[in-house]
């Protein structure tokens, strides 16, 4: 059998696949004010598991019905929790409500942060929080139009001042971050994605003492909704996953790159200043190169020079590691076979 062939099987034994594992994971509804919608239901079910454009057909046939997880008959109606798919937080929180999100007065008190309590919970079950240790190197840079060094200080080339910082995948404008990388080759990835100029000037920062973060860089694979008795985990690891995915997303800077970053920036401030994990970065896929990206929760006040001394610092520029080099870098690496 050729395995570059296309495939074709019954729509209608597909589909009912589709709406098993729908009523494996989901429970329907007969008032729909509160439910999640069959769309949505659908498109977490086939997420990873079809081609986009087969789900939307799988979509178009099924009826409109309202729907809540299962989960909810176990735990939601004795404590409250709200367990959704990432699809229906990323629409609440893009086109719904954002800085009232977790003072719903229409569900129990807190439900929206305990539901991501539940989802902290299982980062940590994965193994997917961890500590990057004293003297971690992250990369980071900025484009030039010639190779003149830049005799990058930590206030040139450290996390960009708040009254400067644009929007971003995990902050808003206004908010400061340290967005860096593991290596030369993915930090110029990222810095010359959106930018023209033919240099890009890095240097190197380490961690001045142990940093715990999320680490979303390998995620777990996801129990099948297929089979029955597949887990109550499913759809925290689903929502991981999708949140894993939505980070590692190349941005089209259309005017609207700002919605499509709310989902994660909501999410980010929760790990930063509302999860039990206390964490301080998360790590994940650069959507350029697929090498290591570090957002590190810090503003300019903790990034200091090599010789300096400081309580709250996280990272210190290293001493020789500036280098110039051409945007042909990433760009070689980028097209260079696999």
């Amino acid at each position: 059998m050729d395995p570059t062939a296309p495939m074709a099987v019954d729509f209608n034994r597909l589909a009912e696949s589709v709406m098993a594992g729908v009523h494996e994971k989901y429970e329907r509804l007969d008032k729909p004010e509160r439910g999640i919608p069959t769309d949505i239901v659908i498109e977490d079910i086939c997420s990873g598991a079809l081609d986009p454009q087969v789900t939307r057909v799988v979509q178009a046939w099924a009826q409109p019905a309202s729907w809540r997880l299962r989960a909810l008959l176990q735990q939601g109606e004795q404590d409250g929790v709200v367990l959704e798919p990432w699809p229906t937080f990323r629409d609440r929180v893009t086109h719904q409500r954002r800085f009232t999100l977790l003072a719903d007065a229409a569900l129990p008190l807190q439900s929206q942060l305990a539901m991501l309590d539940g989802v902290s919970a299982v980062l940590e079950q994965l193994g997917l929080v961890r500590t990057l240790p004293a003297g971690h190197q992250v990369w980071r840079g900025r484009m030039r139009t010639d190779t003149t060094p830049a005799n990058y200080v930590a206030a040139t080339i450290g996390s960009t001042p708040r009254d400067r910082a644009a929007a971003n995948r995990m902050s808003p404008a206004g908010v400061s971050m340290f967005y860096g990388s593991a290596d030369v080759e993915t930090a110029v990835a990222e810095i010359s994605a959106h930018d023209p100029r033919p240099y890009a000037a890095v240097a190197a920062f380490e961690l001045v003492r142990p940093v715990p973060v999320i680490d979303l860089s390998v995620t777990p694979a996801s129990p099948s909704v297929f089979a029955p008795n597949s887990g109550p985990l499913h759809h925290q690891v689903e929502f991981i996953r999708s949140f894993a995915a939505d980070l590692s997303q190349p941005v089209v800077l259309d005017g609207r790159e700002h919605t499509a970053y709310v989902p994660t920036q909501v999410l980010t401030e929760y790990f930063r200043w509302l999860s039990p994990l206390h964490v301080e970065g998360i790590v994940f896929r650069s959507a350029q190169s697929g090498g290591l990206n570090y957002a590190l929760f810090t503003g300019p006040e903790g990034c200091i020079d090599t010789r300096a001394d400081k309580p709250d610092a996280m990272l210190r520029l290293q001493p020789c590691t500036e280098l110039v080099v051409a945007r042909a870098l990433s760009d070689a690496r980028a097209d260079a076979p696999s």
